[in-house]
C-alpha cells in the first residue's frame, strides 16, 4: 500500500500538537486513571476531555 499524499506531514503535524499539550493531556489521564469509571458512566472522564477543548476553543 502506497503512502498517502501528506502522509508525513500530518504525522508530524499530529506528534507537534500532542507535544505541545503533553501537560494537559498526561494530567486528564491521572484524574481518569485515579477515578476509574466502567459501562458507560465516563461522565467525569467525558467531562475533563470536554473541558480541555473547550479550553483550546473546539466547538462541538
Amino acid at each position: 500500500m502506497l503512502p498517502v499524499q501528506g502522509q508525513a506531514e500530518t504525522i508530524y503535524n499530529v506528534s507537534r500538537v500532542l507535544n505541545q499539550y503533553e501537560f494537559k493531556l498526561n494530567e486528564i489521564n491521572q484524574k481518569i486513571w485515579s477515578n476509574p469509571e466502567l459501562a458507560f458512566t465516563e461522565h467525569n472522564a467525558h467531562d475533563n476531555i470536554c473541558e480541555l477543548f473547550e479550553s483550546l476553543g473546539a466547538g462541538y
